[in-house]
C-alpha cells in the first residue's frame, strides 16, 4: 500500500516523536496522536522482563474496556491469541484478520477468544512484537478499531509506526526516569566498548576496581539487569550512551 503524501508525513511526524518517548506523559501524547490522524479506537502495550507465553505481564492500555483487560490477564489468554503469537513468530506488524487465517488454516484458531474480543469491541487492528534475544524480555504494541473495516491505508500507516513505537519504548523508561551520574555514563560507554574494570578505572582515574564494580553494581540496579552485557544493550537503546 503506497501512502499519499500526507499520510506519508503523518507516519515520519509520529514515527520521529516515537523516537524521543521518555515519559508516560509522551505516551499519552502518542496516543492521542494516532486517534486523531490515524483514527484508532484503541491501543495496548504489554512487555515482560522475561518472556513467557503463560507469565504475567505488565501493560499500559489506552480505551481499551478494563473487563476485557482483566479477563486476558487472568484467563492468560496471551498464550492462544493468535494476534500475539504470529506477529512474535514473525516479529513483523500483522493485520488481526491476517493472524486469525493464518491461525485458522492451522487449525488452532481459538474461536471463544475472537467471539469474546469482538463482544468487547475489539474487531479489527494491528500488532507488532519485538522479543530481545539479548534481555530475554519482550515488547508488544497493538492498536484497534472498533469496527471490521479500517482503510488499507490506516492499517499500512499502523504497519509503519508500531516498530518505531516497540523499538524505542522500555518500560524502565516510561515507568521512572533514573539519573545516571557522569561516571556512571563514562563507565558504560566504556564497558560497551569492552574494557575491562581495571582499564576503566586507569581511564577515569579512579582509585581502584572497586570503584567501578560498585558503581557498576548501582547502574544494574537502576537498569534492573542483571549482567554487564544487559547493562551495555540496555542503556544504548535507552540512549544513556
Amino acid at each position: 500500500m503506497i501512502l499519499d503524501s500526507r499520510q506519508a508525513l503523518v507516519v515520519s511526524e509520529i514515527a520521529k516523536f516515537c523516537l524521543v518517548l521518555k515519559d508516560k506523559q509522551d505516551l499519552d501524547e502518542l496516543f492521542t496522536l494516532l486517534k486523531r490522524n490515524i483514527g484508532i479506537t484503541g491501543l495496548a502495550i504489554i512487555w515482560q522482563d522475561s518472556f513467557s507465553y503463560t507469565g504475567e505481564f505488565k501493560q499500559y492500555t489506552y480505551n481499551v474496556p478494563k473487563i476485557w483487560v482483566d479477563y486476558y490477564q487472568t484467563n492468560q489468554l496471551l498464550a492462544i491469541d493468535p494476534i500475539f503469537s504470529y506477529s512474535a513468530q514473525l516479529q513483523n506488524p500483522i493485520h488481526w484478520q491476517t493472524a486469525y487465517r493464518l491461525a485458522s488454516r492451522y487449525k488452532n484458531l481459538d474461536l471463544n477468544f475472537v467471539g469474546a474480543s469482538r463482544d468487547f469491541g475489539l474487531y479489527d487492528g494491528v500488532a507488532y512484537t519485538s522479543i530481545s534475544p539479548e534481555l530475554g524480555s519482550m515488547v508488544c504494541a497493538s492498536a484497534y478499531f472498533d469496527t471490521d473495516n479500517p482503510s488499507p491505508q490506516q492499517l499500512a500507516m499502523l504497519n509503519d509506526i508500531l516498530p518505531y513505537l516497540v523499538d524505542s519504548f522500555n518500560p524502565l523508561r516510561i515507568s521512572h526516569n533514573e539519573e545516571y551520574t557522569t561516571m556512571e555514563r563514562d563507565i558504560l560507554k566504556y564497558a560497551s566498548a569492552g574494557k575491562s574494570n581495571w582499564e576503566i578505572s586507569r581511564i577515569l582515574s579512579a582509585k581502584s576496581e572497586q570503584v567501578v564494580k560498585r558503581a557498576l553494581s548501582s547502574i544494574y540496579e537502576k537498569l534492573g539487569v542483571v549482567n554487564r552485557t544487559q547493562a551495555c544493550v540496555l542503556a544504548e537503546k535507552l540512549r544513556i550512551i
